[in-house]
């Protein structure tokens, strides 16, 4: 499931933040590993979750 969050901050306003929750399979099929997905993002903060 895909989650997209998006917020400002109250007192600067014209700065947002966001955070995208994607499925892991669907991205290794875009990207074959994390210094790729981070190439092309290079902005991103990239967390994994164990899986279950």
């Amino acid at each position: 499931m895909e989650m997209l969050v998006l917020g400002y901050f109250k007192n600067f306003p014209s700065e947002m933040w966001g955070f995208l929750t994607v499925a892991s399979d669907v991205l290794s099929e875009i990207y074959e590993n994390n210094e790729l997905l981070m190439a092309a993002f290079s902005s991103i903060e990239l967390i994994r979750r164990k899986q279950v």
